[in-house]
């Protein structure tokens, strides 16, 4: 009876599809908010850049306005009595928060400059890591329509030189645009270079000091908020940068999985067993509290799936799960299969 309360209970966020096969992405607005960053959540008292000494600092809301550029244009239209200065200044606390909020989100890529210079694109995304290649396109069109809102942005400029670079830079997004479209990427090495997006490879800038590093790493945690129920109790934080969630990374790029077929058979808890909810999922063995992330799969082994798939039992035939020609709905997307053999 428990286990099945706690069934139920997943099925409220986890919505399946019309025809049952799979489960519509998550979405925080409709699936997490009445839970998860409510009114009364705030941050932690983070040290304000430059009222510290050489300390590690967050930047005000103050200070972002004053320097703008095309990419704090959101300053202008946040609240400033979202926040809180303390201890003559030189700490601020902000409430409430809000999911990808833009203040967090800012100061992450100034600190993720500092530590990783080379890893300047990945502002032109709401969160760095692996993607599957069944969303790269999804990737790519969210930096160019981040790139055309800078560009925008800038047209107001008075400066002919200013003017004359915008164009270019207008007509190289319409160009990237249409490869996009296209699916011809292979003419665009620049839009398929993974370190671009996919923070893992970058290196620490040498110029920094052991010290200087774990101060500005703890100033991350301290932003994100590990102990105090903020960013990280859902999403992991690595290279400065907010990892994507698992409906974006690659998974079972060639099986094919329907979960109507076997709901008849099996409950969720069934295979889905090392999700930390709560004691009764997990009586008896130790899970990793961490696996409960929303950029982990939580994705049954193989050996559950032989459990049932047995020479007695359920088909062992290697196509009844595994495809062995490209997916039958999109033939054409071979680029959906590069590197997943």
């Amino acid at each position: 009876e428990g286990a099945a309360l706690i069934e139920k209970a997943c099925l409220t966020c986890h919505e399946p599809d019309p025809d049952g096969s799979n489960f519509a992405r998550l979405d925080f607005e409709k699936h997490c908010a009445d839970c998860h960053l409510t009114g009364g959540m705030e941050s932690a008292a983070l040290n304000v850049d430059g009222k510290n000494g050489d300390k590690a600092g967050v930047e005000t809301l103050e200070m972002i306005r004053k320097r703008m550029g095309p990419r704090a244009r959101w300053a202008y239209y946040m609240n400033p009595n979202e926040f809180e200065t303390k201890a003559g200044g030189r700490k601020v606390v902000k409430s409430p928060l809000h999911h990808a909020d833009p203040w967090i989100l800012e100061n992450l890529n100034v600190l993720r400059r500092q530590l990783y210079p080379e890893l300047e694109l990945a502002e032109l995304t709401k969160a760095s890591g692996e993607v599957g290649l069944a969303n790269v396109n999804d990737v790519h069109s969210e930096a160019l329509e981040k790139l055309q809102a800078y560009s925008d942005e800038l047209k107001s400029r008075p400066e002919e030189e200013l003017a004359i670079e915008i164009k270019t830079i207008d007509s190289l997004i319409r160009k990237l645009r249409r490869e996009i479209e296209l699916e011809s990427f292979t003419s665009s090495p620049r839009l398929t270079e993974k370190s671009f997006f996919d923070p893992t490879s970058a290196t620490l800038d040498p110029s920094l000091s052991p010290e200087k590093i774990d101060e500005l790493k703890g100033l991350v945690v301290a932003l994100t908020g590990k102990d105090n129920k903020l960013c990280q109790q859902c999403h992991t934080v690595q290279y400065a940068s907010v990892m994507r969630v698992s409906a974006e990374q690659e998974i079972l790029n060639r099986v094919e999985f329907n979960h109507r077929a076997h709901i008849l058979e099996s409950g969720c808890l069934d295979c889905h067993t090392d999700i930390p909810v709560t004691s009764e999922m997990s009586a008896g063995k130790t899970v990793d509290s961490t696996l409960d992330r929303a950029a982990v799969q939580n994705i049954p082994g193989i050996k559950n799936c032989r459990s049932c798939h047995t020479s007695s039992g359920a088909s062992t035939n290697c196509v009844s799960c595994h495809l062995f020609h490209p997916n039958k709905n999109n033939r054409g997307s071979l680029q959906l299969f590069v590197g997943a053999r």
